[in-house]
């Protein structure tokens, strides 16, 4: 059998001077890009400045300070790879005949030139203006109008191994100065390092998010007294173990636990670790049918940085602590809609629904030695991309197994990462 092939090789002829030769090119004029490829746009050496300073992103915006929210525009950029990143916006507040105007500004920056190491720095100012209440005044017709001046800042330097363990070290602080009609003027401050490792495995779908994860994490905080206008130093330790399994029954089933400690060491302080009292999402609406529990001290506090932990179910209930023990356990299923609608005349904006979360949680806390606090409830998370914004609407119903055993509504809205 022979090697080659018996077909015959054409001879090769030399075309006359003047003719037009037609080669065929094996790659299309028209650059194919691959996914996950970068395109080839010139055969120059890559700059890290080429289109950096291009703003890619240009978006209006609000900043609620006060009242009166602030207008503003965001602007944002990057090099072609993405190796440095850099975000610009400024605000203003409009003033009218008896209120100056004020205005807000914000930068921040992040340089993965030495990836998996990444830099990041952040900055900003906000001037705002807004009204207080007399909480003496039996009418709430007192009204006080406050003049406050915001400054933040913050570093980090943060290392990624195998997209699994993540260790940050870095440093915050920010200032507050407040002007309360012809009161005399305060200022807060608070600031220092911090370092953080955490290892995070998870296997996660579209829909169900994590079906199998593990996730532990360490943190330590100190601001020391001359940085702050606390009475002494303050060291802030924190500790998390949580995992996430499926359930044997239904391939969308999840339950997930975690358990957290934390403590303040402050020997000059007391009570500045607020337990509950918040949420991770912004609240629209919370109802309860007991009486309204007293709020927590915020007073000594910047308004950009405080001691808070989170408990479900103690949304609306603020609970002063020097440390805690807490824990959830909680029962997930996705409803799958994937519907939407186009942006039309009559029907706008352009809105789509991708999924809706039932749950069930149980949660609980202990307080110092032993001040114990629990609740359970259900809860309804509803996955929305309105003006191309990924949005997430919660609604929860919980009852307080303990202190003053409330039925409590919530209503919730946070973006959806």
């Amino acid at each position: 059998m022979p090697l080659y092939p018996s077909t015959p090789v054409p001879t090769p002829t030399v075309p006359p001077p003047g003719t037009t030769i037609s080669v065929p090119t094996l790659y299309p004029s028209t650059p194919v890009v691959l996914p996950g490829t970068v395109p080839v746009l010139s055969d120059h050496s890559y700059s890290i400045f080429d289109h950096l300073f291009y703003p890619a992103v240009r978006s209006p915006t609000l900043l609620l300070a006060g009242q009166v929210p602030h207008l503003g525009l965001v602007l944002g950029g990057a090099d072609r790879l993405e190796i440095q990143r850099w975000m610009l916006s400024g605000y203003w507040q409009p003033g009218n005949d008896t209120h100056k105007s004020h205005y807000a500004a914000a930068a921040g920056y992040v340089n993965n030139m030495l990836a998996p190491v990444s830099v990041i720095a952040q900055g900003s100012f906000i001037d705002w203006r807004s009204q207080s209440i007399d909480d003496t005044d039996p009418m709430n017709t007192i009204t006080y109008d406050e003049e406050h001046r915001t400054r933040d800042a913050s570093a980090a330097i943060s290392y990624t191994y195998r997209g699994s363990l993540f260790t940050t070290l870095g440093g915050v602080y920010t200032d507050d100065f407040a002007q309360v009609d012809t009161l005399p003027s305060s200022r807060l401050h608070l600031g220092g390092p911090s370092a953080t490792v955490e290892w995070y495995s998870a296997e996660s779908t579209r829909y169900t998010g994590p079906r199998r994860a593990l996730l532990a994490n360490a943190a330590i905080a100190y601001y020391p007294r001359q940085w702050s206008t606390f009475m002494g130093n303050i060291t802030d330790v924190a500790g998390t173990l949580g995992t996430t399994l499926p359930l044997p029954f239904g391939r969308r089933h999840t339950i997930s636990a975690f358990a957290r400690a934390r403590s303040l060491l402050a020997p000059d302080d007391t009570g500045l670790l607020q337990v509950g009292g918040d949420s991770a999402l912004g609240i629209l609406w919370n109802r309860s049918n007991k009486m309204e529990p007293p709020d927590f001290d915020t007073s000594r506090f910047p308004p950009n940085l405080r001691f808070v932990e989170p408990l479900r179910g103690f949304e609306d209930f603020g609970i002063a602590a020097e440390r805690v023990k807490l824990g959830e356990v909680s029962w997930k299923y996705p409803l799958i809609i994937d519907r939407g609608t186009a942006a039309s005349l009559f029907v706008l904006p352009a809105s789509f629904l991708r999924q809706l979360d039932l749950e069930l949680f149980a949660s609980g806390a202990i307080v110092d030695a032993s001040d114990r606090h629990y609740a359970v409830g259900a809860a309804t998370t509803l996955h929305i991309q309105f003006l191309r914004i990924p949005l997430v609407v919660m609604y929860q119903i919980a009852r307080r197994l303990t202190d003053d055993e409330a039925l409590t509504h919530l209503i919730a809205i946070g973006p959806d990462i």
